[in-house]
């Protein structure tokens, strides 16, 4: 029977994990490795995963795990409202081996700076909603030069980003379509 079910979440597109109190980082490294196909990845309100669940470069090593197997090239969506311990390490990860991410929610990831938003910027055309709200250590700066790279962003939410202003705006004047 575990064989059985283990096969079949190899073969999952959509996996929601929303505040699951057993939820730790173990057990969502091996969602991460296992299932391939994975478009959609829910995690919201999982306090107490870390850095560790997921491929970071400093953890990378540790995996013993081939980089091809770490590629999730299908997974469109990646909700990790209110994971609090995670950082822009966890971010520049995701965008790393997830580089076709459409919808991203990082909202109360009080952790995220800058950095965090530098590396989002990285998937480009791709990324089209981006959830940022109540993330206090982002700035017009990193806002700015995401709606450069970020040419098909369609929602941005930064409610309660404090150092945002709306001076972010004006990077998106000429574009019609927000």
């Amino acid at each position: 029977l575990h064989k059985e079910y283990r096969r079949q979440r190899q073969m999952c597109i959509r996996d929601s994990l929303v505040q699951c109190p057993r939820m730790d980082d173990a057990s969502v490294r091996e969602v991460w490795l296992r299932n391939t196909q994975l478009r959609e990845l829910k995690l919201a309100n999982n306090h107490t995963l870390t850095d560790h669940a997921f491929p970071t470069s400093a953890l990378r090593d540790t995996w013993t795990i081939p980089r091809a197997f770490l590629v999730c090239e299908n997974l469109r969506m990646i909700d990790l409202t209110s994971c609090t311990l995670l950082t822009d390490e966890t971010v520049r990860a995701i965008v790393e081996h997830a580089p076709r991410l459409r919808n991203v929610s990082l909202a109360k990831c009080v952790r995220l700076t800058d950095q965090g938003v530098y590396a989002l910027s990285e998937l480009g055309r791709h990324l089209q909603h981006l959830h940022l709200a109540h993330v206090s250590n982002v700035t017009d700066r990193a806002i700015i030069h995401l709606a450069h790279q970020c040419t098909r962003i369609r929602y941005l939410d930064l409610a309660c980003c404090t150092p945002v202003s709306y001076t972010h705006l004006r990077a998106h004047e000429t574009r019609e379509d927000l």
